[in-house]
């Protein structure tokens, strides 16, 4: 499913909210190659892979997200469910720019993937079907609020179900969240990691989160 893209940029800075609970086309380099030796900051954040452009990027530093503008607006944990209200996601995250990200608390100041767009196209309603979707900045991105909510490699397979278990040819560059009644659901994955009881294959737990600019 294919539909025009809007486009916009501006730049806010909301405080980050959280949740009440604990806390296929042609093939492209990813956006942002893994750096070597992450490391801290004077202002706490962590220097790392830089934020492409357009697609899905990897090992994306806190430090390099501050630089570009971007604001952390929502905090979530995949191992909780029926907490998170769609709406008030993206009511903290109402920049004209929104960005999708996941990490792992063994290594919180990188993200283990990242990808962002206007957010009209972020959250572009398609259908809850295994192959709906919405392309923009590089990204196939798909936003149900009854069925699941986020992206993967531009072109590249998908299958909802309601979250996409697809490996096609970038496995390493998807990310969804379960979601059903306008609330997002526990799991389901960042990249290679399945995480619908939360914990990654570190021993860690596992976030998803948004940013707006």
């Amino acid at each position: 499913m294919q539909s025009e893209t809007p486009s916009s940029s501006a730049t806010s800075e909301p405080s980050p909210s959280t949740s009440a609970a604990p806390s296929s086309s042609a093939s492209h380099t990813p956006a942002s190659t893994p750096s070597p030796t992450p490391s801290k900051s004077a202002a706490g954040c962590t220097n790392a892979g830089a934020l492409g452009a357009t697609g899905v990027s990897l090992n994306v530093g806190t430090c390099q997200l501050q630089t570009a503008g971007w604001s952390r607006c929502y905090d979530s944990w995949y191992g909780q469910g029926g907490v998170d209200v769609i709406a008030n996601i993206k009511a903290a995250c109402s920049g004209s720019n929104m960005l999708m990200a996941c990490y792992s608390e063994a290594n919180p100041g990188v993200m283990r993937l990242a990808a962002w767009a206007p957010t009209a196209d972020v959250t572009f309603p398609v259908a809850g079907t295994s192959t709906a979707h919405h392309d923009a900045n590089g990204v196939s991105w798909y936003y149900t609020e009854t069925y699941s909510w986020g992206f993967y490699h531009l072109g590249d397979t998908v299958s909802r179900g309601s979250c996409d278990t697809a490996t096609g040819s970038f496995p390493g560059e998807r990310m969804c969240n379960h979601a059903s009644s306008g609330k997002l659901n526990f799991g389901y994955r960042c990249g290679t990691t399945f995480l619908n009881n939360g914990i990654g294959t570190d021993g860690a737990r596992w976030h998803r989160v948004w940013y707006t600019k």
